[in-house]
């Protein structure tokens, strides 16, 4: 595992946690899941799996994970308020 790979942790209760990891620190699994730190004792984890390494991983996937939003495009809202309009006065 390396940072920036898209990681999932499987604990042996079976809850799980997909995210970017960042980093391994103590003994513990450092992964980043929309925004927030999730920590995993490695000793206590029933699986890892490298879903994608870091170089496969699109933008937007990257950003979902960690808690970028996408900005929004005004000019399309705008584009499709015209329209409306354009159609209720004709």
């Amino acid at each position: 595992m390396r940072a920036g790979d898209l990681v999932r942790l499987t604990w042996p209760d079976g809850d799980q946690e997909t995210g970017i990891f960042q980093k391994e620190e103590r003994g513990f699994a450092v992964l980043s899941v929309d925004g927030n730190r999730v920590v995993g004792c490695l000793s206590s984890l029933d699986q890892i799996e490298v879903l994608k390494n870091s170089e496969n991983i699109k933008p937007c996937e990257y950003n979902e994970y960690m808690g970028i939003k996408e900005p929004v495009d005004w000019r399309w809202i705008g584009f499709v308020s015209l329209v409306i309009f354009i159609l209720i006065l004709a």
